[in-house]
Order: C-alpha cells, then structure tokens, then sequence
C-alpha cells in the first residue's frame, strides 16, 4: 500500500538514515507513526487572521507541533476593459529560512510548484462572476501573495488554509458609480471605509486533503508517490493531482479520495470556529475590528 507522499522528498535536503526510513515505514504499517498519532491524525493548527493593516484581507496557519510557517496577503484592484469577470493571480514564494534547505534551482522550482499547484486545486473553483462591477467593463482582481517562513512537512494543506483564511478575511471595498454604468465615461469611486465593505464568497472553497493526513518532513522522505485531492465543504471532489515515481491503482485511489470526502467538513468546522470568532469581536465593536498589524 502507498500511504506516504513524494514531493518535498524531492526538493528538501532533509536526509534520514536507512533505519529511520524503516522504523517510519514500519510504523505507518501499524498505524502508529513516529509522533504518535494514528495514519489519519492531524497536528493542531493555529490560524490567525487580519494579521497585515496594508491588506483587503490577510492571515497566518502554523503547525502547533512542527515548524510549517505559512503566511498570505490579499489585495484587490479595479481592472478596466472587456472583462467578462474577474480574476484572481497567485504567487506562493519561500523565505531564507525555506531556501537554505533547499538545493540549488530546486528553490525556484519549488516555488513554481507550490503556484501552479494551488493555481490547480484552490483558486480556480472561486466565484469570478461576484468580482463584476460593470459587465464587459470593470471587475475586480485579486492578488494573492503567499510566504512559506518554515516547512516541517504538509506545506501545500497548511497553504491552501491560509489562502482560504486570508480570502474569508478579504473585504472588497464598496464602489460608488458616477455617471451612467452604461456610459462609457463612468468614474468608479472606491470606498476606503472597510466597513462598507462586503466579504467574498466562498461556498465552494475546496481543501487540499491528503491519504496520510499531514506528513511530517521525515515521513515525506519515505513517500514513493503522492496524490491531492482537492474537497469543498459539501464533500464533492473540486481536483486531484498526482505527484512521485510510485503507482497507484483504483482501489488506493478511491480510498483516498473518501478520506477526504470524510475528513474535510471537520477542516471547515475548525475554520468556520475562527472566523466565528473574528466576526462576533467586529459585531461587539459596531464595525470591522482595526488590523492590529503583523507581528504586533
């Protein structure tokens, strides 16, 4: 059976011994890994949102236990022209302290990875139709800007969380039309006020999920082959790609992908726990809670 993944194995010089790859393999095998959890466990994840006053929308998800870093920015900007909807440009990139791990050209091609990836999987399903201000004329565009500080394993879950908490956190700023939105003249004002704001939607947003649930670093050295499968809350399958030198047939597949069916409302509910949090505050306060800045 292939329960482990390959991707970071590729990238990362992180070396274990020939005894530490048995002694991990051997214990996945008896559903007892290395940190004692179950093949199916998760670490306990801490999500804080609102983090950058500078952004539309911002947030932070790290690893209680382990290292895996992740931070991401959300701005918006009007775009002009025949746009029939909006859209949204990622960009996920590593900081030193990712990069000195890493050999080589492999740095770049990791960040193109981790891109291209969540291109595939997270952004895709997001409702461009709602980022229309003037069909055909005005829409909106998101930037989502990632930084990886530390990866102690599972870095592209702990991503895809953090571009969803950063987008759930994202206020599109009002717009005031002057003149006829017919006119070709029109002058879009922008509301600097975030309480006039309103949020995105989000209602199909999937989650990255994974057969092993959050590989640590070393278990990730072990992996022969890797699948994603991206899940939204309803449990429908949004996108699956896989990665490694190792096969997999129908039946290892389909196991996976009920895992994630299963697992990904518990991710949803976890999340949903903090936001919940996050509003009830803007609600005490008559308005949307001021950034307190990054770091402070």
């Amino acid at each position: 059976m292939v329960i482990l993944d390959l991707w970071l194995a590729v990238t990362i010089m992180h070396r274990i011994s020939p005894s530490e790859k048995l002694f991990i393999t051997h214990g996945i095998a008896q559903d007892v890994r290395a940190d004692g959890r179950s093949r199916l466990s998760r670490r306990v994840l801490r999500v804080e949102s609102g983090l950058l006053s500078q952004s539309h929308g911002s947030s932070r998800v790290s690893l209680k236990v382990g290292s895996t870093d992740v931070l991401a920015s959300v701005k918006v900007e009007v775009a002009h022209g025949n746009h029939e909807n909006g859209w949204v440009e990622l960009s996920v990139q590593c900081a030193p302290s990712v990069s000195e791990k890493v050999e080589g050209r492999a740095q770049e091609e990791m960040n193109v990875e981790l891109t291209e990836r969540m291109k595939r999987l997270v952004v895709v399903p997001l409702a461009k139709d709602d980022l229309v201000i003037v069909p055909n004329k005005s829409v909106w565009v998101v930037y989502v800007d990632v930084m990886v500080f530390d990866s102690s394993g599972n870095l592209p879950d702990v991503i895809s969380m953090a571009i969803y908490a950063a987008l759930r956190d994202t206020l599109l700023p009002s717009i005031k039309l002057s003149g006829d939105k017919d006119d070709e003249e029109h002058v879009i004002q922008v509301d600097s006020d975030p309480a006039s704001g309103r949020r995105l939607t989000l209602d199909d947003w999937p989650v990255d999920k994974w057969f092993v649930m959050d590989a640590t670093l070393e278990e990730e050295v072990c992996m022969s082959a890797q699948i994603s499968v991206a899940i939204d809350r309803h449990g429908h399958v949004c996108g699956m790609q896989k990665n490694g030198v190792g096969a997999l047939d129908l039946k290892e597949m389909q196991a996976m992908v009920d895992v994630a069916s299963k697992s990904s409302p518990d991710v949803f509910n976890a999340m949903a726990g903090v936001f919940a949090q996050q509003d009830a505050l803007d609600v005490t306060r008559g308005h949307v809670a001021e950034r307190s800045g990054f770091l402070a």
